[in-house]
């Protein structure tokens, strides 16, 4: 029979390394836990997005770190993979959201806070992503040449007298004090919702999701749901000229002053869906 003896030093050696890597794991626990920061990755503009941030740091103390992107932020968190540091991702339209859900980078979110406040057409069907704000797509006519009864329906777009833009766009040229020609471009024309007698007028949305590494997930929620509260809802109005996703709110004055408006219902992630199909009619046609 042979009998193993560990030497008193080599067990105190061991005993040690023990110790350590105890005091690692509850570390890294502990900064898992405590964390107080969001890395967030956007592609919306930094004058757009960091009153936000700056709101939500001083309410709850998280830290929000954002990297500004135009494009390639879906590229980029497909080549860091697991060690990607981004926890939130931020996108201007549905069809950048639908690119992040279709290459499986989007974790499903269950959320009361963000299901009570985001109608189900306006979020993911999956809980992948969820809308923080609405863009109305309106038809801009002359005052001067263009009665606002000659355009009823989207589908009255083959008449080439008409314009088609975001009413974000139409409040940027309204308040633009840099280039003020526009200012007389937003008051020379009248804007039209369109299908008010049927479906409701089309609407892109910006949003956000969840990355499935994300770090610091619960703070990363935490975010998302504070974009859709009364407090981040307003700066959507009164910064970007956008409609608010949270159904309890109300308008601001400006965005009254457009007009009211019915909405399409049409659950928002279809038109991700439709839009291959969409542009081959506009290929073929020579739009």
């Amino acid at each position: 029979m042979e009998i193993f003896i560990i030497s008193t030093k080599k067990e105190g050696y061991m005993k040690i390394i023990f110790r350590l890597l105890l005091i690692l794991i509850a570390s890294t626990i502990s900064l898992n836990l405590f964390a107080k920061e969001v890395n967030v990755y956007s592609y919306r503009q930094p004058i757009l997005i960091d009153p936000f941030f700056e709101e939500f740091t001083k309410l709850t103390g998280i830290k929000v770190n954002v990297l500004h992107a135009k494009k390639g932020l879906l590229e980029r968190v497909l080549a860091e993979g697991e060690d990607t540091p981004a926890d939130l991702v931020l996108t201007v339209d549905i069809a950048r959201l639908n690119q992040f859900v279709e290459k499986d980078i989007l974790q499903p979110i269950n959320s009361d806070i963000l299901n009570m406040n985001i109608p189900n057409h306006l979020r993911d069907s999956n809980n992948k992503w969820f809308a923080l704000s609405k863009r109305a797509r309106i038809v801009a006519i002359s005052k001067e040449r263009v009665s606002t009864d000659s355009i009823k329906r989207i589908e009255d777009l083959s008449d080439p007298k008409i314009a088609v833009m975001n009413t974000y766009y139409f409040g940027k040229m309204k308040f633009n004090e840099k280039n003020p020609e526009q200012k007389e471009w937003a008051n020379s024309i009248e804007l039209v919702f369109t299908n008010q007698e049927d479906r409701g007028n089309h609407i892109n949305v910006a949003g956000g999701g969840v990355i499935k590494y994300s770090k610091n997930k619960d703070n990363a929620i935490a975010l998302l749901e504070f974009l859709t509260q009364p407090k981040a809802q307003v700066l959507y109005s009164s910064i970007n000229y956008e409609y608010p996703v949270n159904p309890d709110m109300q308008l601001t004055d400006e965005l009254k002053s457009w007009g009211e408006f019915k909405e399409d219902k049409l659950p928002v992630e279809k038109l991700a869906e439709l839009a291959p199909i969409a542009q081959k009619i506009i290929d073929r046609v020579g739009w």
